[in-house]
């Protein structure tokens, strides 16, 4: 499995998440689901031009899930979205409450400790 590399995060870089509620609410529910389409979205974001990676991700407060893409850049990301996007809005809109919240966010300044 490959690790996920969040050093590779810089200024410019741009993360798109998704984020919502799993229709039932469970974690085992979205941990199921997950099973069976991260293959099929791992392709599809694979497929496009300055693709870094993503996370699913469980809010274990507040029960809520996100989808985080990270592209290196605004103009990566708006390619996506022209070319991929509603194939993936496809793979989660099947899986999470309506509507879904989509925000994209650029990386302004990243400190790492050492």
């Amino acid at each position: 499995m490959n690790a996920l590399n969040l050093e590779n995060l810089a200024p410019g870089t741009v993360l798109g998440w998704v984020t919502g509620r799993v229709r039932d609410g469970h974690r085992e529910t979205w941990d199921a689901a997950l099973e069976k389409v991260w293959p099929e979205f791992l392709a599809e974001m694979s497929s496009n031009a300055g693709y870094q990676g993503a996370a699913a991700l469980w809010a274990v407060e507040t029960g809520e899930v996100s989808v985080v893409g990270i592209w290196q850049s605004m103009e990566h990301r708006l390619a996506y979205e022209a070319r991929s996007s509603g194939k993936v809005r496809a793979i989660f809109n099947a899986l999470l409450e309506d509507p879904p919240t989509r925000v994209k966010q650029v990386v302004a300044k990243v400190h790492w400790a050492r």
